[in-house]
């Protein structure tokens, strides 16, 4: 190490710290779960879907897209 300069040891650095941290999205992007719903489903069964799912997966959040 003592041949390399303080610049270039920063730089490595920075570049692990990049690389772990796109490794753990990367992981993380793995676990997330798109649910599309299809029909037109009134608001009564998606609210009671949408609490199901929450009971089942921590993190849940939902988007509603209307086509």
């Amino acid at each position: 190490m003592c041949c390399f300069s303080q610049e270039y040891v920063e730089q490595q650095r920075l570049n692990k710290e990049i690389d772990r941290q796109l490794q753990r999205d990367k992981r993380n992007q793995r676990k997330e779960v798109k649910l599309l719903l299809l029909a037109g489903l009134n608001r009564r069964i998606c609210n009671t879907l949408y609490s199901f799912i929450r009971h089942i997966v921590s993190n849940f959040h939902l988007e509603y897209n209307f086509l």
